[in-house]
């Protein structure tokens, strides 16, 4: 059988528990490395970061809610801020500080994913795919930032594992399992909205499973269901007192984005499946761009791009049509190999576990499927378990006959993604080390808190600083620098005119760096250069408006 292809004398439980603690401990390094100087810190979480400050210092009460669920009107239950408003009142008042949440539940999820890998694999193969997932470059990246879906990987692995663990007829520790798919659930759908109708519905089909089997007591659902309710306490009490307000919205923009034509539902449907296929080959191999989604899907755009061979669009198209061959190769022939192993098990656990990744992959498909349109690939963290499996697999299959030799591919495979893994970082971390990963579309802390020293060190406005610029760099900036600055007694604002203030007055300017840069004396923006600093691709410009 699969579970037993690697050949190996058994192992102590004490050397599996050592090599866990390793990879784990890897995982932090890369976590934590540089944290509060390479921490991500965009308007949203300066937004979510003055709403904690402000409960903390007491300039106003904790959100009744959480974040806005995307362009609705719908917000999540408040569990995300209350979990934040808790680190920041046990650890400090600082960006950083109100990260540890997500810090720690992207730490934990290294040992819940081998837990849950152990379900179906070998605990050698369980813990070869655990490594894998340590050094991620996705699962890294979304650990490194304070955002309620950042927690998404650590509660649906959860959810999942209290699930089989209620399937298995011979279960111990009863209790155990119903409450980790009651606290499961209840985080889950606290942290995106796409969770809102995916965890509910795994969780009502796999009871209606259990019930058909007389696997299911009233005890087990009724833990389970008090744990759901105990973790959604503020947002139940919200509805009430408002009389269903917040819920209305959720199925309101559930109506908005319902009555696709068959023509757009097609389109629909094969975005999501490339897509998916994207996430599952960057998340093992950390070598597609995690920002886009649906790269493979264009085929068009990419005989036009110069991503492998500049001015040649013969060979992008060619590198391009193998590079999306193997991305969906990993993934249709990863699910093939679940549907035959499923279709040969004979272990019912086994068959369970496979069966529940197969149902909550499609479940998430679907779900998917309306919202193509919006979505981008670090969206799949719903799903950052999924391509382990489809890897594990694969390797399964590699090691079927159980030779020596095969077995020392395996370990070269998985070598292989480590190392690989870990140079994706090292590369990326580049920006990060020179000071200049801020950007249009990043916005760093300890870059940002620099900026900001800046302008308050230069102004000459009591109080405020005046800061214009290019549109973009003002929508990412704007907001953490007014955060920054509130801490030293400044804000941060942008001049509604400058005929609000007389000439001669300081005000700043922020644009990217350029091939020719502006210079002292240069006429930008209703004003003069009077000076200014560059940081890394970041240029602020001290201004004086002209006459």
């Amino acid at each position: 059988m699969l579970k037993h292809a690697v050949p190996s004398a058994p192992t102590p439980v004490y050397r599996h528990l050592l090599i866990l603690l390793v990879i784990v401990a890897v995982g932090v390094f890369f976590r934590t490395y540089h944290f509060h100087d390479w921490l991500q810190f965009s308007p949203d979480e300066a937004r979510d970061a003055t709403y904690i400050g402000d409960a903390l210092t007491g300039k106003a009460p904790l959100p009744m809610l959480g974040p806005q669920a995307g362009n609705t009107q719908f917000y999540l239950g408040p569990l995300y801020y209350q979990a934040e408003y808790l680190s920041a009142r046990l650890f400090g008042n600082a960006p950083d500080k109100m990260a540890y949440f997500d810090l720690l539940f992207s730490i934990l999820a290294i040992p819940m994913l081998f837990l849950f890998l152990k379900r179906y694999f070998s605990e050698h193969l369980a813990l070869s795919l655990t490594a894998v997932m340590s050094v991620s470059y996705f699962a890294v990246k979304i650990s490194r930032f304070a955002s309620n879906p950042n927690t998404i990987p650590f509660f649906t692995l959860l959810f999942l594992y209290g699930l089989l663990w209620l399937m298995d007829r011979e279960r111990k520790r009863k209790y155990i399992p119903a409450a980790f798919v009651g606290i499961g659930m209840g985080v889950g759908i606290q942290l995106h909205t796409l969770l809102f109708p995916i965890l509910p519905a795994v969780a009502v089909g796999m009871c209606a499973y259990l019930i058909a089997r007389k696997n299911l007591s009233r005890r087990d659902f009724a833990i389970a269901l008090s744990f759901f309710l105990l973790m959604n306490y503020g947002q139940i009490a919200y509805d009430i007192r408002y009389d269903g307000a917040n819920i209305r919205q959720l199925f309101k923009g559930a109506g908005s984005e319902s009555g696709i034509g068959a023509e757009a539902l097609l389109r629909n449907v094969s975005l999501i499946a490339s897509c998916q296929a994207q996430a599952n080959v960057n998340v093992v191999f950390s070598a597609i761009d995690v920002q886009s989604c649906g790269g493979i899907y264009n085929i068009a755009k990419a005989f036009r791009a110069d991503k492998y061979v500049p001015g040649n669009a013969a060979v992008n198209g060619v590198v391009f049509i193998v590079e999306a061959i193997m991305t969906l190769f990993f993934s249709i022939g990863g699910y093939a190999l679940a549907i035959r192993s499923l279709r040969k098990e004979q272990d019912e656990n086994r068959r369970n576990f496979l069966s529940l990744f197969l149902f909550y992959n499609a479940v998430s498909f679907v779900v998917l499927v309306p919202v193509a349109s919006q979505i981008e690939v670090r969206y799949f963290s719903i799903l950052l378990f999924v391509p382990f499996i489809l890897l594990g697999l694969w390797l399964s299959a590699f090691l079927e006959n159980g030779k020596k030799t095969v077995f020392g591919g395996f370990v070269g495979i998985v070598a292989v993604l480590v190392v690989a893994n870990i140079l994706t970082l090292a590369s990326l971390a580049q920006p990060f080390l020179d000071k200049s990963a801020s950007d249009v579309d990043n916005s760093i802390l300890g870059e940002a808190e620099s900026m900001t020293a800046y302008l308050v060190s230069h102004t000459d406005t009591p109080g405020t600083v005046r800061l214009d610029g290019q549109p973009l760099y003002l929508k990412r900036f704007l907001k953490p620098f007014d955060y920054l600055a509130r801490k030293e007694g400044m804000s941060v604002t942008r001049p509604a005119s400058k005929q609000s203030f007389d000439p001669g007055t300081r005000f700043f300017f922020i644009d990217g760096t350029k091939s020719k840069p502006y210079t002292v004396g240069d006429d930008i923006g209703g004003g003069t250069i009077l000076g200014y600093e560059q940081f890394g691709r970041i240029m602020i410009y001290s201004m004086t408006k002209r006459p």
